[in-house]
């Protein structure tokens, strides 16, 4: 009499089939939200702004990437291809949903300028974003399990041999098991390098923390110094450019015509306004040593309807911030936050160089990341709708809480702004809209006009809505003509660019020729590295030392430190 397998096995069986995909589908969780959770989305969204991509689009990558990794890890763990695809177009969705809601709704309420809501159009795009959640997932989940079954392989053939199972042509197939898992090694530890390298810099990993560092402004240590900032100009064209608004497309490869009456910087080609700075450094007698830290806090978020309510703000302090009652210098910088700057330059190790070896001050150095605003380019804007006033925060309300919190020298001139492309906009705008709060103003390739349209600035007129009001009433360009008499004397701009640049050479062209028409002093640092990471690495520390002789010339290191 024959009888059926006991029952007892079947849901063992079972549960065998389904182990794969349930430990995919827990890994891939994990991994996602760890992604999230651990700041390297964030990092990514921030990294691929930096590089040219607006906020949405930056996300839209970011969750892509989401997408693919939870489908490489199903696939790994031995779920069918099937079920990765599946899982990647939920963690798509998950990471990308929000602001996907986000747009529904500003298309929903459009109109005028803006256009009218499209429902066929609307309903490509959700199908589109569902389909490329979906065949990233597949493709990541294709070349996972082909891995897989190398891997595994390889695997088997090691624990044969291991176990003297089968040694037939053993050296042959321990090498070609070896190399397998050798090449999946290596492809593991490179990819993080390749995600650097293409969000910042292909020599990214190229350098070490810079040691040494010369002071430019000194000309016995400053071994790329021409001279010292007002001496004899360098040769530079230079001519009567007005002070036009016009944005410009500028003519890539022309010279540029910087005003009359600067002399020479501090860097072959640079110029500079006579006597805006000092060579001086009374803080060299109370150099600190070691290392700085970051520290990080949150506010609540100047904006509505943007996806997150709190904004991050991460305050570097210096080497011996925590073991004294000395008040310092604060830097100001937006829209990025400091992990940008960490990997592109690796500003936080090369602000302790530049302290501990007296080139510059101890100073504070305040990043706010505006990631999460209503906005694609948040531009440091206070909207036109109301919408954000990221402008108006960083003046008032962060300005106060640095200074309510931390040892600061609470003056304008003691506190100063930079960025970088965006960031270069904002640096501009806040210092011009608020003389009475800061005093200095770094700009690595930016631009100063706000709301201006070109390739590299897509989104940049959307918080002000193209209205030319608006625009008139904000752009640096047309403010800083505005700026009381009062106060121009103290004020101070380092601008840096590709001169021959149709965008950013032609804005730094004419916003030198505003300044210089204002009486306000000025720095340029003409570069031919572009619009790039490599130019900011380059040039930040001399601009960062103008910047400090910009503050002893106006009295910062007397008394208060």
């Amino acid at each position: 009499m024959t009888g059926r397998a006991p029952a007892s096995g079947q849901p063992l069986g079972r549960l065998r089939r389904v182990a794969p995909s349930l430990i995919g589908l827990f890994l891939a969780g994990v991994v996602v939200a760890l992604f999230r959770l651990s700041g390297t989305a964030a990092a990514t969204d921030e990294a691929l702004q930096v590089i040219g991509f607006d906020p949405d689009r930056a996300r839209l990558l970011t969750a892509l990437m989401s997408a693919a990794m939870a489908a490489a890890i199903v696939a790994l763990a031995g779920a069918p291809t099937a079920l990765g695809v599946i899982a990647g177009l939920v963690a798509g969705i998950l990471s990308f949903g929000h602001t996907a809601l986000v747009e529904t709704r500003a298309a929903l309420a459009a109109h005028g300028t803006q256009g009218t809501f499209d429902p066929f159009g609307w309903g490509v795009s959700v199908v589109t974003f569902a389909v490329a959640f979906a065949v990233a997932g597949w493709a990541a989940a294709v070349l996972a399990r082909e891995a897989r079954h190398g891997v595994a392989a390889a695997a088997v053939t090691i624990r044969d041999l291991v176990r003297a199972r089968d040694r037939t042509r053993a050296g042959a197939r321990l090498a070609a098991a070896t190399g397998v898992l050798l090449s999946v090694a290596i492809i593991v530890a490179t990819l993080p390098v390749l995600g650097d390298m293409l969000n910042f810099d292909p020599d990214v990993h190229m350098r070490r923390d810079a040691t040494g560092v010369p002071g430019a402004l000194d000309p016995v240590t400053g071994s790329d110094a021409s001279s010292v900032p007002g001496e004899s100009a360098t040769p530079v064209a230079v001519g009567g450019a007005g002070a036009s608004t016009d944005t410009g497309s500028g003519s890539p490869g022309s010279a540029p015509s910087y005003p009359p009456g600067l002399v020479a910087g501090p860097r072959p080609a640079s110029l500079i306004t006579r006597g805006a700075v000092s060579a001086a450094r009374p803080w060299l007698s109370a150099r600190p040593s070691g290392h700085g830290r970051v520290m990080t806090a949150s506010l609540p978020a100047p904006w509505t309807a943007g996806t997150a309510s709190t904004i991050p703000i991460e305050v570097y302090l210096p080497p011996g911030y925590d073991n004294g009652s000395a008040r310092y210098p604060v830097i100001y910088e937006a829209p990025w936050g400091v992990g940008s700057w960490e990997r592109g330059v690796r500003l936080p190790s090369l602000l302790d160089t530049l302290i501990t070896g007296g080139s510059i001050p101890p100073v504070i150095v305040v990043f706010v990341s505006v990631s999460g605003g209503p906005y694609p380019d948040s531009e440091c804007a206070d909207s036109a709708d109301g919408r954000q006033w990221i402008d108006r925060f960083v003046a008032t309300s962060l300005v106060s809480w640095v200074d309510a919190n931390l040892r600061t020298v609470a003056t304008p001139a003691s506190r100063a702004t930079f960025g970088f492309s965006q960031g270069g906009y904002c640096s501009a705008a806040l210092l011009a809209h608020h003389p009475d709060v800061f005093g200095s103003s770094i700009v690595f390739s930016g631009y100063f006009v706000a709301g201006i349209h070109s390739g590299a600035t897509p989104n940049a007129w959307r918080p002000f809505n193209n209205n030319a009001a608006v625009v008139d009433a904000v752009s640096p360009m047309t403010v800083v003509p505005r700026i009381p008499a009062s106060l121009r004397a103290s004020l101070f701009f380092v601008l840096e660019a590709d001169p021959t640049h149709g965008l950013y050479g032609t804005q730094i062209e004419k916003f030198a020729a505003v300044l210089r028409a204002a009486g306000i002093a000025l720095a340029i640092l003409p570069t031919p590295l572009g619009h790039s990471w490599d130019a900011v690495r380059q040039l930040v520390p001399t601009m960062l030392e103008l910047v400090a002789g910009r503050m002893v010339n106006l009295g910062v290191f007397g008394p208060h430190v």
